[in-house]
């Protein structure tokens, strides 16, 4: 019965991941649009347009992430309680670039590919 205490949330799990929740909410937000974005890119080959804007987002979200996480006290927190969410919001951060590098690789094929622009599309 012990041992299950460890897998219930305490006080202290609540209040770091409260501190680490919005900026983790917003790199998952910005990085699945640029996804959704991209994807709808290859899938119509058009340019994606707001992408660039999308992976910034992401990227102050995952500074922020990390100087929250450097600025943290490991002794004020039981480190059993708080890798879990500490794990997730590292994973979060190495995200980012991988975007990035997806995001890019997507330009290079729309350039090579001659993807259209997405005015191109509306005007006749």
């Amino acid at each position: 019965m012990t041992s299950l205490t460890y897998f219930l949330p305490s006080s202290q799990a609540y209040e770091f991941r409260s501190k680490i929740q919005e900026q983790c909410k917003q790199i998952c937000s910005e990085t699945g649009k640029a996804l959704k974005e991209l994807a709808s890119a290859v899938k119509t080959m058009t340019k994606p347009t707001s992408v660039n804007i999308h992976i910034e987002k992401s990227k102050v979200a995952s500074r922020k992430l990390k100087l929250l996480l450097d600025i943290i006290l490991l002794e004020d927190y039981n480190l059993r309680e708080i890798i879990p969410p500490a794990a997730v919001a590292l994973i979060l951060i190495d995200v980012v670039p991988c975007i990035e590098k997806i995001a890019n690789a997507v330009h290079e094929l729309a350039y090579l590919a001659h993807f259209k622009t997405p005015d191109s599309i509306l005007s006749p």
